[in-house]
């Protein structure tokens, strides 16, 4: 997993920024690196470990020194609590992320916080626990359910401003009628998805690659890239009319 919440100590202050980056939170608070006698400061990050059941069980994160040299102040018990202590109070109110929120691997969780935000990247590649999204969720960037097999439905006014990709969300029987999404949508072997919504519009490319359970297309499909319908096996047929800028890849028994 990557950084996610990004802490820099000081010997009696902790802070932090919703970009989660060590060097926006040490030019905002105006903190001198270093000193006479070495480091003034302390990078950390502290982030989900695959244990954890909910993001607030926060005595599963992993606290993690990001420095090789530490201050002479340096105390891991005491600046590993007030680290977790600063974690709490930062998501108190709202879990709103400003960049990446990476939690691939964690395979005991079951659900995310209802007032999720994540500015950029949302991905939870192999969560295979995971059963449903919050209904307000909001990801800026794109979000990631690669093997997320215990994954049942998404939320109705799902929005993605970037992609969606689903590969292997082999629990998944429909989609949203809703459903926003940016750039391209990913249902790669969603082997239990049996149709798409009326007036779905994918602004990239849309695979159905493997989806051997769709029966049909939405005769109002709109896609503004690549198409591909390769290992549809129970398709039977497509729309009279199908509108596909780019190029459209046919199962074998449809060619």
């Amino acid at each position: 997993m990557c950084q996610f919440a990004s802490f820099v100590l000081t010997k009696d202050k902790v802070f932090w920024s919703d970009s989660d980056s060590h060097t926006d939170i040490i030019e905002e608070f105006e903190l001198h690196e270093y000193g006479a006698n070495g480091p003034n400061i302390l990078k950390v990050e502290i982030i989900p470990t695959p244990k954890i059941k909910s993001l607030r069980d926060y005595d599963n994160w992993e606290f993690i020194i990001d420095q090789d040299i530490m201050p002479e102040w340096y105390n891991k018990y005491l600046d590993e609590s007030r680290t977790r202590k600063a974690l709490k109070i930062r998501f108190a109110k709202d879990f709103k992320v400003g960049k990446y929120l990476d939690l691939r691997g964690c395979t005991g969780l079951k659900s995310l916080p209802s007032d999720l935000k994540v500015g950029k990247y949302l991905d939870l590649r192999g969560c295979t626990g995971l059963e449903s999204l919050p209904n307000d969720l909001k990801v800026s960037g794109s979000l990631y359910l690669i093997g997320c097999t215990g994954l049942k439905s998404l939320p109705s006014d799902l929005k993605v401003a970037g992609s969606l990709n689903l590969t292997g969300c082999t629990g998944l029987k429909s989609l949203p009628s809703d459903l926003e999404v940016g750039k391209y949508l990913d249902l790669t072997r969603c082997t239990g998805l049996k149709s798409l919504p009326s007036n779905l519009k994918v602004p990239g490319y849309l695979y159905l690659t493997g989806c051997t359970g769709l029966k049909s297309l939405p005769s109002d499909l709109k896609v503004d890239g690549h198409l591909d319908l390769t290992g549809c096996t129970g398709l039977k047929s497509l729309p009279r009319v199908l509108k596909v800028t780019g190029y459209l890849d046919l199962p074998e028994h449809l060619k």
